[in-house]
């Protein structure tokens, strides 16, 4: 069997399977792709050669090894660096190594420092080349020192080693595969993912509620007869376009039904008239044929009665009421001189709104098709779980299986009925199915174990 999940699931789980599949693309790019090199400010590395929390707060990798990397600097600002964070770490300059990650070849003019040495401020040196540092002055070359300090601003990636006692100390950015960055664009998305999925849901909720609205007046139409409810014209174009043709069908059917009902209404209403005078008239005739032809008169009398009950039943419709089915039970059984045969066994009493005549006059029809074919009826009133049930179980030959469906059905006779004594014109049952249905229940016919019959009436609690 074919598990089937509600539309919701099913538009909200392709939204969110688009969504994340988008975010698995672009974070897949994100993690392929080398880490972009970051820049550092020399106060986030003097903080993580001080202590591994300021490596971790920084964001940058630290670790201890027996010996400093082996490169050498490469640019000017990598010297003008070693100065400026020993004399911050209060370490000699032969302490410290600093080199540049990801050096360039363009010269780096020194120009926008305030130099703490007034005498020497209209100086102006090319710095771009460790080897230009031999022309600076160490008095300005310890200003120039300060003022990156003092400066603070953000250089090209470079790493730094300090000589500690179990060897040195080397911090630098972090290039792990979970690195500061990529771990905030995972968050990035998680939040993303979070934020969206509440619209997602929303989104969806509002393409299937117009959806599950039609789903449930399509469930319930029939059940009403007639006075089935219009199917909602909402949502999107085509939901809504196609809850405008149904209510197109309903109403042609509707009329066709209401049409061919009149017409049987009206045939068998124009019928009792000659029925009646042809009755009065065979009474006035000697033949001892005379008394067949009253009874065929009658039977036809009946069949008239039985079209036009049905036909009343589909017409009118009655406001449905709390109702006691014990009661109700037990008032069928006693109206229609059914307790020489029908017996209505002890429980609790139960209540649920329906239509007391309609279902009274649905438990009738059963138990009058119960007289026709059986002795004895038991009838059974019960709950459980949102369902009222009564129960009416007869010994007689019972239905054959392929034909408990059909005899709900309106004219359709069972081939077991089709005889002058028993068999009607197939209205009985289908009187009872529409009553039932008329009041939100269902009616449903089983064969016992052994043999007989068993109507099943569930209402809706």
């Amino acid at each position: 069997m074919i598990r089937r999940f509600p539309i919701l699931a099913q538009v909200g789980g392709l939204a969110l399977a688009a969504f994340l599949i988008g975010q698995a693309i672009a974070i897949s790019f994100f993690f392929i792709r080398p880490p972009p090199v970051p820049q550092i400010k020399p106060s986030e590395a003097i903080a993580a050669l001080l202590s591994p929390a300021g490596a971790l707060s920084s964001g940058m990798h630290r670790e201890e090894a027996a010996a400093p990397p082996t490169r050498s600097p490469t640019r000017a600002s990598d010297v003008l660096l070693a100065v400026s964070i020993a004399s911050a770490v209060d370490r000699p300059l032969a302490d410290i190594q600093v080199h540049t990650l990801d050096p360039t070849d363009q010269p780096q003019r020194v120009s926008s420092f305030k130099l703490s040495a007034p005498d020497l401020s209209s100086a102006s040196y090319a710095i771009g080349k460790v080897d230009d540092l031999d022309k600076v002055p160490s008095q300005l070359l310890a200003s120039i020192a300060a003022a990156y300090l003092a400066e603070d601003a953000p250089q090209p990636a470079f790493q730094v080693s300090m000589r500690s006692e179990n060897g040195w100390i080397t911090v630098g950015p972090d290039t792990s595969w979970l690195s500061l960055w990529r771990g905030r664009v995972l968050l990035m998305f998680a939040v993303s993912i979070i934020l969206l999925a509440p619209l997602t849901w929303w989104i969806a909720r509002r393409i299937t509620v117009p959806v599950r609205a039609l789903s449930k007046a399509a469930s319930s139409a029939g059940k009403s007869g007639l006075d089935m409810a219009e199917f909602p014209v909402a949502g999107p174009t085509e939901i809504a376009q196609t809850g405008a043709a149904l209510n197109q069908m309903r109403s042609a059917l509707a009329s066709h039904a209401e049409e061919r009902t009149r017409m049987l209404t009206a045939v068998a209403h124009d019928l009792r008239t000659p029925l009646t005078a042809l009755k009065l008239r065979m009474h006035a005739i000697e033949d001892p044929a005379v008394p067949r032809m009253v009874a065929d008169i009658d039977r036809m009398e009946h069949m008239i009665s039985e079209i036009m009950a049905f036909s009343r039943d589909r017409q009118e419709s009655e406001p449905a009421e709390m109702v006691e089915l014990r009661d109700l039970v037990s008032d069928c059984i006693e109206a229609g001189a059914y307790d020489d045969f029908a017996r209505l066994m002890p429980g609790l009493a139960v209540s649920t709104m329906a239509s007391p005549l309609q279902l009274g006059r649905a438990i009738g029809n059963i138990l009058e098709n119960a007289r026709n074919y059986a002795h004895a009826v038991e009838v059974r009133v019960g709950s459980e779980e949102r369902i009222a049930w009564i129960e009416l179980a007869d010994d007689g030959p019972g239905i054959p299986e392929h034909e408990l469906s059909r005899v709900l059905e309106p004219f359709y006779r069972g081939e077991s009925s089709r005889n002058r004594a028993t068999g009607g014109i197939g209205l009985g049952l289908a009187t009872a199915d529409l009553a039932i249905k008329r009041s939100g229940g269902s009616l449903v016919l089983s064969n016992g174990a052994v043999r007989g019959l068993i109507a099943r009436i569930e209402l809706p609690v």
